[in-house]
């Protein structure tokens, strides 16, 4: 588990319901093209050909988000093996996205792994900037893609069985 202790006086951190990679930017669809977007990402994500995904990280960042006043802790820059991967799956995701018309995520990602967030208030937004480097790393696995639309989650395994 993970335990945050915000100095006194500071942001009053929440940790994510589920440790997640994020890699595309939150969008609208019309409801006549979830389905087809569904079925178009699922045919663009790439085969990982390993039965378990993990993604190591060493260093602790804060990002904030562009589209909301929230500021996120994070594990961040994935050694390269796991940047790779990644990298795949953004590129997957970024051709369905291209499917029905929506921009593609970040041209130069920051990978990380949401661990909390808070409201950053009347503070503007700052760029991603590393809080610390990490003894070890701290190593991720991850599963399955989950795409959110509306309340229902969409899940696309990542590995195949071992």
């Amino acid at each position: 588990g993970v335990c945050l202790v915000p100095p006194a006086g500071g942001p009053r951190w929440r940790c994510v319901e589920n440790i997640h990679v994020s890699v595309a930017r939150p969008f609208s669809l019309e409801l006549q093209s979830i389905q087809p977007f569904l079925a178009a990402l699922e045919s663009h994500l790439p085969e990982l050909p390993a039965a378990r995904l993990r993604l190591s990280f060493r260093s602790l960042w804060q990002f904030d988000s562009d589209t909301s006043p929230k500021r996120f802790l994070a594990l961040a820059a994935p050694q390269r093996r796991g940047r790779a991967v990644v990298d795949a799956l953004v590129r997957g995701v970024d051709r369905a996205v291209g499917c029905f018309g929506r921009s593609p995520y970040f041209t130069d990602p920051h990978h990380h792994a949401s661990l909390a967030y808070t409201d950053r208030g009347d503070e503007g937004y700052e760029e991603p900037r590393e809080l610390r480097s990490l003894d070890g790393p701290v190593t991720v696995e991850v599963v399955a893609l989950h795409c959110r639309v509306g309340g229902r989650v969409n899940v696309f395994p990542l590995t195949r069985p071992a």
